[in-house]
């Protein structure tokens, strides 16, 4: 039953020679609270254990990103011995 009443569109519910004023499909429509969306997306990725990045890109992400770092530290603790000297 709840499946055949969302797979309708708001404009289906009313006549069918689309007479009328405009509205039903503004009066049919649902208006969520501030964040309510937001909320129901962040409990439905939190259920969901699918990836949302393959593992290859962010293996090759994070280990750009750990070079990176590495490279930077380096280079600062090179600078840094030399100042002490």
């Amino acid at each position: 039953m709840r499946k055949a009443i969302e797979s309708r569109t708001p404009g289906s519910a009313g006549s069918a020679g689309g007479s009328g004023s405009g509205n039903s499909s503004n009066k049919n429509k649902r208006r969520y609270r501030p964040g309510e969306r937001a909320l129901r997306e962040i409990r439905f990725y939190q259920r969901n254990t699918d990836l949302l990045i393959r593992k290859l890109p962010f293996a090759r992400l994070v280990r750009e990103g750990i070079i990176y770092l590495l490279i930077e530290v380096i280079i600062l603790t090179h600078f840094d011995l030399l100042y002490i000297y």
